[in-house]
């Protein structure tokens, strides 16, 4: 009827008072509420259709078209603790945090918050310092990420951790994780073939030697080294034994042993001919 009017909704249904709500109805605990300002409050509900909202938000979480993000605490200005940002582009959550590309944890524990790891197609960053505000470049180091590699570039030396705080240095190097890489071939003069020279680098932050010899018809004692040295030495120099079966060394005659350092070294006996040995060995870098 036009023109009607009453103390709930006029006459084309707006609202007259402030607000409709359930007789128990307080704000954050019970009943509920609907606002002339077309905000409401439920304390639960049912939907058997579509639900359409921008965003999504929690006592500790947002989720919106950007990602999902989650807090320390009520969802806020910086205490943002982890977030997963689809793409490979930097986003504002709604309370003007910015969130890196991928799925990111945070430390809200300082002023303004760093990012502390970022997992992106398949590989971990690990941030040491600086802050998300200037990206990952306040160290001095750029990454850039891809579905196939991962490029670490910057002027002076690159410092790596691997995810225990192992520290990995390098500079002017290059240090390749996955896949073996030959140690080169073994200095002349030996009298032993090196059926397999080998190593690689893990992604937990190791080495990973893999040697196979053979004697030959006259084999000659001493330390023989591989061409090849590695990226990245240990800061230790580490001995492992190298090992062999059928055959009893001469009184006095030292084992054989590889020999780790900036390069891969092998300490060999004279042995008979055709005595096989080989060491397939894990250590740390530091």
């Amino acid at each position: 009827m036009a023109g009607f009017a009453h103390d709930v909704a006029g006459g084309d249904g707006t609202l007259v008072v402030p607000a409709l709500k359930s007789p128990d109805y307080v704000h954050g605990v019970s009943g509920w509420a609907i606002f002339r300002n077309g905000s409401v409050e439920f304390n639960s509900g049912t939907f058997r259709g579509t639900v359409t909202a921008g965003t999504f938000e929690g006592d500790n979480f947002a989720i919106t078209n950007k990602g999902a993000f989650f807090y320390d605490g009520p969802p806020g200005a910086n205490n943002l603790a982890f977030s997963d940002v689809p793409g490979n582009i930097s986003v504002t959550d709604p309370y003007g945090n910015e969130a890196l590309p991928g799925r990111t944890t945070y430390n809200t524990f300082v002023s303004p918050y760093q990012a502390l790891s970022q997992v992106q197609d398949g590989w971990t960053v690990w941030e040491s310092a600086g802050t998300v505000q200037t990206g990952w470049t306040a160290t001095g180091t750029t990454v850039t990420f891809s579905a196939s590699t991962v490029a670490i570039q910057s002027a002076g030396g690159i410092s790596l951790t691997t995810s225990g705080g192992d520290p990995i240095a390098i500079s002017g190097g290059s240090l390749t994780a996955g896949g073996w890489q030959s140690l080169g071939a073994l200095a002349a003069g030996s009298g032993y073939t090196a059926n397999v020279g080998r190593y690689q680098f893990l992604p937990d932050g190791r080495y990973e030697v893999d040697i196979v010899l053979t004697a030959g018809g006259a084999t000659v004692a001493g330390n023989y080294a591989f061409a090849a040295a590695l990226p990245a030495a240990p800061l230790v120099t580490r001995v492992y034994d190298l090992g062999f079966q059928g055959v009893t060394l001469a009184a006095g005659t030292t084992n054989p042993s590889v020999v780790v350092g900036s390069t891969v070294s092998v300490n060999l006996p004279v042995l008979p001919s055709g005595t096989r040995l080989s060491c397939t060995q894990r250590f740390p870098v530091n």
